[in-house]
């Protein structure tokens, strides 16, 4: 097929602030013949996600392309469900991942980056409904994890006051 496998890793991801329809990641991962995924905010058009639809999965390949929704749970049920069906109709066959993480951080009282617990199956829940509701797949979550015991994400208001007493993050909590 002229194309290469990306050996580096299997599932090669572009993150949101890279998805540049025109910049070194996509051009990277539409060429390689590994399966890819991209993660898509809030701020993404229909016009924009289905031209980095096409840049990506250009023969509609199942299985090829995976959209990972990092939309933040206040809006998810707004935004995504135009975004699924838009895909749908253009006949790409999309299996949607959700990053409820990234678009819930807030800052503790420590000044450390945190995530409410809640908020994230908040954003889980809204995003399966989302998907569905459009007629697409919810295939599964794309989490920040540890094996580590950590307290980098809280899971409740009380439990805010002990973010930072195991973080052990340099980037985002998990």
């Amino acid at each position: 097929q002229g194309r290469a496998f990306l050996g580096s890793t299997h599932w090669p991801w572009i993150g949101e602030r890279t998805r540049q329809l025109t910049g070194a990641h996509v051009a990277l991962l539409s060429e390689v013949l590994n399966p890819v995924a991209c993660k898509v905010g809030p701020d993404i058009t229909q016009d924009q996600l289905l031209s980095l639809c096409e840049r990506l999965d250009p023969r509609r390949e199942p299985g090829r392309l995976t959209l990972i929704a990092r939309m933040g749970a206040h809006k998810v049920a707004d935004r995504l469900p135009p975004l699924v069906e838009a895909v749908r109709r253009a006949g790409h066959k999309i299996i949607w991942l959700s990053d409820p993480m990234h678009g819930n951080t807030i800052v503790a009282p420590c000044g450390n980056k945190t995530r409410m617990v809640q908020t994230i199956t908040d954003e889980i829940t809204a995003f399966k409904h989302a998907v569905v509701s459009a007629g697409g797949v919810a295939g599964g979550l794309h989490l920040e994890t540890t094996p580590d015991d950590v307290s980098e994400c809280a899971s409740d208001a009380a439990g805010l006051g002990q973010v930072g007493s195991h973080y052990k993050s340099l980037c985002d909590p998990r």
